[in-house]
């Protein structure tokens, strides 16, 4: 996203102030602590405010969002900004590690499989983390759990002169991400009253974890998704790679963290909650960003990072200073498309997950893929379909004025005919798209194939390792 639209974005919040450096209050030395145990207070000091682990520490007990606090009395929210200064200096590698995480998954982790999901679960093990720091220090245990901030609050001044665009943002929570949903909702919401990609109404809609924050990244406005919205609203460092250094990050993921545990209360969110995947996020230890391998790709441009900020300060700044939601970071993230994902087959041997896109469909062809994620293509009879918004519609439309996807290379056409055979029948075209994964289109109807109630299909084939 350009700066031009950004700007329209923020004229649409009620907003003016431009983009622009934060300006940090100096650190000084006796505002540092540690969660160094050599340097704790010693427990006998603390007496009855001794922090009750059970009750604070997601990785022993997840608490209930209903029985959090609202807001924080001014010296709570300025001594937490003092905290956050504290954390960071003592995870110097923290701003990096968190950069090259988006930048390989996406802003709001809409990229990749599992990526809402993943998105979600390193955010909240970044919020268990700052929680432990602060209960470890031994001071400032009221301060734990967090509070939540959402952008439709002032932003507390406690927390700091980042020159944000605005301190009263005007960003409302969208009514489906609300248990009463869309129907009985009556706060002002200038969105669509349904999720990106899904179409669900309300919060207990959602499905697994995954879903919820592929909606959250995704969609109004400007495709930013609720998620990325706070972080444009609120701006200057909120909107550039160094997000953290701004308090109100974590206070703002808390809130998305508040919204996951709304949605575990529901019957589809208690029921993921019984999945491994669930057990991990009750479970969550924290996410260290100094502790990252080199083995992954996140891991290497963190490593390559560091070096940029030892070697080359101006350019770190710079590439700091810039937006996680730039236009060539955006433009083609493979699960921020308009499509819903019908069934997802995991070929564990093979390294790839197969994604079914479309069923039922008569023979498939000519892939034409649009900007927005809207996918075109040719069936039999000659006729154009279009989907959109994760469902094939019914009506004809003429063929887009857009160039067509890139062929598959004959070694990639070889490898996917053998290890799709004896899974999907007869396979049809076989192509790259624009986000660089290979798309399928099966021919089962064609002479020859024993189609099925869901052939044929389109496929999208994403490497799992």
């Amino acid at each position: 996203m350009g700066l031009e639209a950004v700007s329209r974005l923020f004229g649409s919040l009620g907003l003016t102030r431009a983009p622009s450096e934060a300006v940090l209050p100096p650190l000084r030395p006796e505002d540092i602590c540690t969660s160094d145990p050599e340097r704790r207070v010693p427990a006998e000091l603390l007496g009855q405010a001794r922090p009750q682990l059970a009750a604070h520490t997601h990785g022993l007990q997840t608490r209930s969002p209903s029985r959090a606090r609202v807001t924080w009395t001014p010296q709570q929210y300025e001594r937490f900004a003092v905290r956050v200064r504290e954390y960071l200096a003592q995870n110097p590698t923290l701003l990096a590690h968190h950069a090259a995480w988006h930048e390989i998954n996406g802003p709001g982790g809409t990229r990749g499989e599992g990526s809402g999901s993943a998105f979600l679960q390193m955010h909240h093990e970044m919020i268990v983390t700052m929680e432990q720091f602060i209960t470890a220090s031994g001071r400032d245990l009221d301060l734990v759990p967090l509070v939540e901030w959402r952008p439709s609050q002032v932003v507390p001044p406690q927390l700091g002169d980042f020159k944000r665009n605005s301190v009263a943002l005007n960003v409302q929570l969208p009514p489906w991400l609300t248990t009463a949903g869309s129907s009985s909702s009556t706060a002002p919401f200038n969105g669509p009253p349904t999720a990106p990609i899904f179409g669900y109404t309300k919060l207990g809609d959602f499905k697994s974890l995954d879903e919820l924050g592929r909606a959250l990244g995704s969609g109004f406005p400007d495709n930013l998704g609720y998620h990325g919205a706070g972080h444009a609203a609120a701006g200057a460092v909120m909107w550039s790679r160094s997000a953290p250094e701004d308090p109100v990050f974590w206070l703002w993921h808390r809130h998305i963290d508040n919204i996951v545990e709304t949605w575990i209360a529901t019957p589809n969110g208690r029921a993921w909650a019984a999945t491994p995947e669930g057990q991990a996020w009750r479970s969550a230890t924290g996410h260290h960003h100094e502790v990252f391998s080199s083995d992954d790709l996140v891991g290497r441009r963190t490593g390559t990072l560091l070096r940029m900020r030892r070697d080359d300060p101006a350019g770190y700044e710079r590439y700091m200073s810039s937006s996680s939601f730039e236009a060539q970071a955006n433009t083609w993230p493979a699960d921020a498309l308009g499509i819903n994902v019908v069934r997802s087959e995991r070929l564990v041997t093979r390294g790839v997950t197969v994604q079914t896109l479309a069923t039922g469909l008569r023979l498939p062809t000519g892939l034409t893929f649009a900007s927005n994620g809207n996918v075109f293509f040719t069936e039999r009879n000659g006729s154009t379909r279009i989907i959109r918004n994760g469902f094939v519609q019914e009506e004809l439309v003429a063929p887009p004025s857009i160039a067509a996807a890139l062929p598959a290379s004959p070694e990639q056409i070889a490898h996917v005919r053998e290890m799709l055979r004896d899974a999907y029948g007869l396979l049809g075209d076989i192509v790259q798209g624009p986000d660089g994964y290979i798309y399928v289109t099966t021919a089962n109807r064609r002479p020859g194939g024993t189609p099925a109630g869901s052939d044929d299909q389109i496929l999208r084939i994403i490497p799992t390792r």
